[in-house]
């Protein structure tokens, strides 16, 4: 084989090298970019991974605490819970049961309540039978399944329900109020425990006579006392988040209030 022969094949040789070569680096280049994107996709997995095991300890949490009030750190959440789950013994006030004064106080105490709050009772013909029934009527056309079933309404929607003239009244005597809540309630033995509330102040005022329900009174404590006042038709309370107050247990029928709350 000649010279010239060898040497035209040693370039082709030559030229295929340096293909396989490019095609080599191209190939690795390839294989860097794959990898790079494939942590990628590791590291995002990794992070849905952690976001599910997060959800998964909130879904626990939540379903833990069902029974339970809704609790933001020693407040209830707007106006509280009905529960028929006992803790201790200053509940059975809630039962009916007298308690002395020493354990009232160290109650207020350990929710953070405060002896002197108080709270208002005011007797005004505000909402007549007429529209009280309006408002019954509204919640019971959405009530769904809930024994203690929560509506909440717009300032249009109770203006709209009660009348323009009746709902500048009831800013007259609750002047700032950023929320409104119609409440149903039926009668299962459940009870609202003692707490402090989360909104700043409430106004509440019964919807229906305490004739058509059993139970469901309001319960305010302060230093040494008991206040237990009359939910009459042409009644309105209102107190602030430092006093401590429940429910007593409602036994049967079903009690319908109407709540404004600044939080």
């Amino acid at each position: 084989m000649s010279n010239k022969v060898l040497q035209q094949k040693l370039i082709l040789y030559e030229k295929k090298n340096q293909n396989l070569k490019q095609e080599l680096d191209e190939t690795n280049k390839l294989i860097s970019i794959l990898e790079g994107e494939l942590k990628d996709v590791e590291s995002k997995n990794n992070k849905l991974i952690n976001e599910k095991k997060k959800l998964n300890k909130i879904i626990k949490k939540l379903e833990e605490s069902e029974s339970e009030p809704e609790i933001y750190h020693n407040y209830v959440a707007d106006i509280g819970k009905f529960t028929n789950k006992l803790t201790n013994n200053i509940q059975k006030i809630l039962m009916g049961n007298t308690i002395n004064n020493e354990d009232i106080n160290s109650y207020i105490v350990s929710l953070n309540g405060d002896y002197n709050a108080n709270f208002e009772y005011l007797t005004n013909n505000l909402l007549n039978k007429k529209i009280r029934q309006k408002l019954i009527n509204y919640i019971d056309e959405r009530h769904n399944t809930e024994n203690d079933f929560k509506l909440d309404l717009s300032n249009n929607e109770l203006q709209g329900l009660i009348g323009k003239y009746k709902f500048n009244k009831l800013k007259d005597i609750f002047s700032k109020f950023n929320k409104i809540k119609l409440r149903k309630v039926t009668g299962n033995n459940s009870f609202i425990d003692f707490h402090t509330d989360h909104a700043i102040k409430t106004l509440k005022i019964p919807l229906n006579s305490h004739n058509e329900y059993n139970g469901g009174d309001l319960i305010y404590l302060t230093k040494n006392k008991i206040h237990i006042p009359k939910q009459n038709l042409n009644s309105i309370t209102i107190h602030q988040n430092n006093i401590v107050h429940g429910v007593t247990r409602l036994t049967s029928g079903i009690r319908y209030s109407l709540f404004l709350l600044l939080q």
